[in-house]
């Protein structure tokens, strides 16, 4: 201990302050080609533990702060993820950003993106086409290193085996199994050519931009009858959201047109299938399976359990 007299001076050593930069990206967002009231995921990557999602009001801002030096990409799409009609007013945004010494403004000019109409049909040139499916792209990575962003969907049905699918303007890569109800694709062709590993060049130039499936086989049926109420749910073994249901009427169900594969099978009260929302595996993994054959019609006698979860 030492004593400090009045007017004293003392020296207590050296204090060293080290700068630890941190950052602030302030990000515009005009309007642009967004309709009124919508949204826009934005999606930072870059040098950071993980990609950062926020959602904003298009003619709004938005900013990240925290951000070490390094090279940054904001994506920017639509949020209403295919649930409303027109997809033609989907709209993306892209841009790029170096952090280097000072606080930086992004600006993210929202576009709509390039429509194509789509046709499905199976590998024999056939009409054998699920009544209901659904078709989702992935962007590809938008620069060296980075993930790629998360798939999309926005699409409409115009008629049976038809669609219409808004996508950014950018390389993506169709996904060919996995989403609900999905279409398992043996080929694909945009604009007349084949698309080689589903990938999709999306070339802004050209007039117009249309794609074609064609299914890997010839989508099965399953009927039979049922002892309880509910409904009869399929689940593709492997696919979390692979589900396919049923509707019992007067003691029977007939199934819609499945891909060929093998399925775990439950008898599920209506109010818990959801499948529009659902993210999670509700069937037990010891229920009964059927493997179903391409083109084929398979019976199967199903009984309500007296609990269902």
């Amino acid at each position: 201990l030492m004593t400090l007299r009045s007017g004293g001076v003392i020296n207590v050593g050296t204090v060293a302050l080290r700068k630890a930069p941190a950052y602030r990206l302030h990000i515009s967002i005009p309007q642009g080609d967004c309709p009124e009231g919508e949204s826009v995921r934005v999606t930072l990557f870059g040098p950071l533990d993980r990609p950062v999602q926020s959602v904003a009001p298009c003619g709004s801002d938005l900013l990240a702060a925290n951000l070490q030096p390094g090279a940054y990409v904001l994506y920017a799409v639509s949020d209403w993820q295919g649930q409303r009609d027109n997809v033609e007013r989907a709209v993306w945004a892209t841009t790029q950003v170096q952090i280097e010494d000072k606080n930086l403004e992004a600006v993210l000019d929202l576009r709509r993106g390039i429509v194509l109409e789509g046709r499905v049909t199976s590998a024999d040139g056939g009409p054998a086409v699920p009544d209901a499916y659904s078709v989702a792209m992935q962007p590809d990575p938008l620069a060296p290193g980075l993930p790629a962003p998360p798939a999309e969907q926005f699409i409409e049905f115009t008629e049976p085996g038809r669609f219409r699918i808004a996508a950014g303007p950018y390389p993506q890569t169709l996904l060919r199994d996995g989403s609900n109800r999905g279409v398992f694709i043996k080929e694909a062709r945009y604009n007349g050519a084949p698309a080689q590993d589903l990938k999709l060049p999306l070339n802004t130039g050209a007039t117009a931009h249309s794609l074609e499936l064609i299914l890997d086989d010839k989508f099965a049926t399953v009927r039979g009858e049922v002892a309880g109420s509910g409904v009869v749910v399929f689940q593709l073994d492997g696919l979390v959201r692979g589900y396919y249901p049923a509707q019992i009427s007067n003691g029977t169900y007939v199934t819609g047109p499945l891909p060929p594969g093998r399925y775990r099978v439950a008898v599920m009260p209506t109010d818990q299938v959801a499948l529009e929302t659902l993210e999670r595996p509700f069937l037990d993994p010891n229920a009964p399976t059927i493997t179903v054959r391409a083109g084929a019609t398979e019976t199967l006698n199903v009984r309500a359990p007296s609990t269902s979860r």
